[in-house]
């Protein structure tokens, strides 16, 4: 016997329990100590310059690409201009967000060196 289907408000708040409770790990991961190789390897789950895509901003920045094509379908005169605006929200979420926990994660390397001698 299969399960009933969920709404879309029911998918929609699963998923998000989901991603509270990974982003709650990731958070207590990083915050139960107060040596710095937690936080920076933490901030580089939340985004790592290396593998942009990899990470939780890149995740996100899929989601809202992916939703930004998927909207090109539906009527409505504004459409183009919703897609600019989900087109900034996607970057802004990877290089603007990403970009500051880049120089946080520059500006730690070095303490973490300390803390490992």
């Amino acid at each position: 016997m299969k399960p009933p289907k969920m709404t879309v408000e029911q998918e929609l708040a699963a998923g998000l329990a989901i991603v509270r409770v990974g982003l709650e790990r990731i958070r207590d991961a990083a915050t139960r100590t107060e040596a710095v190789g937690p936080h920076i390897a933490a901030l580089t789950t939340l985004y790592d310059s290396t593998q942009p895509d990899a990470g939780v901003l890149g995740a996100v920045a899929d989601v809202i690409g992916t939703i930004c094509v998927s909207v090109s379908e539906v009527e409505h005169a504004d459409v183009e201009r919703i897609q600019e605006w989900l087109d900034e929200a996607q970057g802004t979420v990877q290089d603007g967000a990403g970009e500051r926990i880049g120089h946080a994660l520059a500006l730690l390397a070095p303490l973490a060196e300390t803390d490992a001698r």
